[in-house]
């Protein structure tokens, strides 16, 4: 065979090779379920895109040729910087846009290759929009699982701390009771021993011995500079205040024993009622600075439920709106019912909403107050708990006039 011949055959069968091998990259570039552009790497401009990048942009082919890489991308400039650059690279999660506007994160792997001393670069790109949701809506899980887990232990500490408070409140509370009786004992006694007193200061003098009219005349002294008087009336009322400051410390630990006592809500009858008194007991600290409460409670039926959430709905509610009063305002609660509902309202006169925010506001993780000062998950908490009782919340709210929170709760009617 001569050697031309033999050269011949070998360009055929090398152009052979080569139009099969374009056959099979046609068919991928076309086929392939990865959105795959090409890109001119001076210019910028799309030099083509397969089917799957026209479904995923909404651009037809003819409409992508128009366009250059940057008109696909929310960071034109990062953009422009990776194909300049001209390396195989993957590129962390970046923000396309589609035709219509809508926004969506894509995973992006480049390559290069020379065409006709042009420098191509080829880009797969992956729509990972349900990568990005699960991975969000894992974090927001474990986040919550995580704020599940603090408030379990914050209730173990509450408990335990209440349980510590409750029986040296409860000796001084009853010592303070045996007290008192001992005092009406003594006042007795002491009326006695001023009526003595009194007989002998008007008794005849010179039959007493100079020692005991000494000692008249000591006691008599000594009663005007104590003030004896205002004693015996003051150690009575003394005792009634130590009595009803134990009874009141005795009530909070009952309540933030029964607020915060860890896994042991369950679905029972709940008072509403009783629910807002406890609440409002446990975060007084918080508004007796900031606020006038002012309770207007009706006569409702209990709400099938579990209490120690709804308390945590409540306390949520009460201290933003707490916070949201600059100054010195006014809360307002009011519980009422109508044919198939209980309905509590919780008004504040504080800073108000914007309009803006407003249906925002149960959002995981949303917030408008200052870095560290909130995690932005109370509000979606509070939702979530009323929505797990098939209850409803609407919130309507005025800038500079405050905010009101309407919880419906279906109710044992």
């Amino acid at each position: 065979m001569r050697y031309k011949d033999k050269v011949d055959k070998e360009r055929i069968k090398t152009e052979k090779a080569l139009k099969e091998s374009e056959k099979k990259y046609s068919m991928l570039f076309k086929s392939g379920s990865d959105a795959v552009i090409l890109v001119d790497a001076k210019t910028l401009r799309l030099l083509d895109g397969n089917r799957a990048a026209q479904h995923l942009y909404g651009y037809s082919r003819k409409e992508l040729l128009k366009l250059d890489v940057t008109d696909l991308s929310l960071e034109p400039e990062k953009t422009k910087r990776i194909i300049q650059k001209g390396v195989e690279t993957a590129i962390p999660i970046r923000y396309h846009k589609k035709k219509d506007g809508a926004v969506f994160p894509v995973e992006i792997r480049t390559n290069f290759f020379k065409l006709n001393n042009r420098k191509i670069n080829i880009g797969n790109i992956r729509d990972i929009s349900e990568r990005v949701k699960a991975e969000k809506e894992k974090k927001e899980l474990q986040s919550r699982l995580l704020n599940s887990q603090k408030m379990e232990a914050i209730g173990q500490l509450a408990a335990g701390v209440a349980h510590e408070i409750n029986n040296p409140v409860g000796f001084v509370g009853s010592n303070l009771e045996a007290l008192n009786d001992y005092m009406k004992n003594i006042e007795v006694l002491l009326q006695h021993y001023g009526r003595l007193g009194n007989m002998l200061k008007d008794f005849n003098q010179e039959y007493l011995s100079d020692e005991i009219k000494g000692q008249i005349q000591m006691i008599s002294k000594y009663e005007k500079d104590i003030e004896i008087d205002y004693i015996r009336e003051d150690i009575p009322e003394l005792l009634h205040d130590c009595k009803d400051g134990t009874d009141q410390i005795g009530s909070v630990v009952g309540d933030l024993k029964s607020f915060a006592h860890p896994g042991k809500d369950r679905q029972m009858a709940v008072d509403i009622n009783k629910g807002l008194e406890s609440t409002l007991n446990i975060v007084n600290n918080e508004l007796k600075y900031k606020a006038e409460v002012i309770k207007n409670f009706g006569k409702i039926p209990m709400v099938d439920g579990y209490p120690q959430k709804l308390n945590q709905v409540f306390m949520n509610f009460v201290i933003n709106a707490a916070q949201a009063i600059k100054e010195k305002g006014e809360i307002k609660i009011q519980t009422k019912k109508d044919e198939q509902n209980v309905i509590v309202t919780i008004s504040d006169t504080g800073c108000g909403i914007e309009k803006k925010n407003l249906s925002k506001i149960f959002d995981p993780f949303f917030t408008t107050k200052d870095v560290g000062k909130g995690t932005g998950l109370g509000m979606n908490i509070s939702y979530n708990i009323i929505q797990e009782h098939k209850g409803t919340i609407d919130v309507q709210s005025q800038v500079g006039k405050g905010t009101t929170f309407t919880i419906k709760l279906p109710g044992k009617i």
